[in-house]
This record gives C-alpha cells, structure tokens and sequence, in this order.
C-alpha cells in the first residue's frame, strides 16, 4: 500500500524553510528595508504571519481579517511565535477533506483550494527569498524543487493576475537558482 503525502507537503517544506530564517534574523535586522517594495523585515514577516491567518479563515468559509498596524505581534519572539502557532492550523485547512476542490474566495478572485495552496505556497516561498536577501542569508536553504513547481503555477496564472499586484518580471541567468528565478518572475532584481 502506498500512503500519499498530505497535500500541504510543499507548502510546509517551504514554511519550514522560512521558519528557519526567521530564527537567523538578529535584532536589529527587524527595520531593514527588503526586496519586496516598502517593506523593512518586520513588515515582510508580519505579512505572512497576517497571509497564513488570512488563508486558513479563507479556507474555513470565515472572513479574512487585517490587524490594524498596532494589532501586528511586535517584532522578536512575539511575531516568530505567531508565525509557529499558526502555521499548523494552515496546513490542516489544506490537508482537510475536499479542500483542493472547493472553491476559495482570494483578492485574485474565486478559485479552486489547489489554486490558494500553490498561491500561498508561491507567496511564502518568495517572500522568504525577500528575507534571506534582507538578513544576509542564503535563499538556496529554500526548496528548489517547489520553486521549480511553482514557476509553472506562476506562468500559467500571471495573465490572469490584476495588475499592479506584482512588479514586471525582471531577467534572471541560466546559472541562476529555481528560486531566485522565481523571484525574478514576480519582480524582484537579482
């Protein structure tokens, strides 16, 4: 018998991967600026720790929510935290059954749960090379083969995206990485 991976597989290798950097950012790399325009590390990070809540209420039918700026966890061990709590709740909202299949109302529009998961997947996993590049750390610690997967999701989907959500794609070299090519699709300049 063949037991098959949870669908969130993916998405918790590249979580885990951005876990790990969370634990590489020093104190005062909190306010320095990242790839992703406007944002120091601290805004990055609470824009995942807000994306993950976000999808999981998505994915359960409830409302998302935005915390007001002063509701965002403090940087540190707070916002780290939050990121941990709340990843698991995630990952069983993907893993649930019939969540590929059941239709998921984002920003880009309604759309299938597989579509939210690679979406969410995309998103952590490139706001996760944004953080390797903010804190000096190595973005190849995230998971090439995902990266790989998800520029597949991203070039079929990117005709379809609202503009003005994500900059022009910039060039990126036949020697470079899955993920920073990934990066590149989505905006950001090696």
């Amino acid at each position: 018998m063949t037991v098959q991976a949870p669908p969130s597989t993916d998405l918790a290798r590249v979580a885990d991967a951005f876990g790990d950097l969370l634990y590489s950012i020093d104190d005062a790399q909190w306010w320095v600026p990242t790839p992703c325009s406007g944002w120091n590390v601290r805004d990055l990070v609470a824009h995942v720790v807000d994306g993950n809540r976000n999808f999981t209420h998505m994915l359960c039918g409830r409302v998302p929510t935005s915390p007001a700026e002063g509701d965002r966890p403090v940087p540190g061990p707070m916002l780290r935290e939050a990121y941990h709590v709340d990843l698991p709740a995630l990952l069983a909202a993907f893993d649930a059954p019939g969540a590929l299949t059941t239709p998921v109302r984002m920003p880009i529009g309604t759309v299938p749960g597989l579509v939210a998961l690679q979406a969410r997947t995309t998103d952590v996993l490139v706001h996760g090379w944004d953080l390797a590049r903010a804190i000096g750390a190595s973005a190849q610690a995230l998971p090439q083969d995902v990266a790989n997967a998800m520029a597949l999701f991203v070039r079929a989907r990117r005709p379809a995206l609202p503009s003005g959500r994500f900059a022009a794609a910039q060039p990126s070299g036949l020697d470079s990485s899955p993920v920073d090519r990934l990066a590149a699709m989505l905006g950001r300049a090696l």
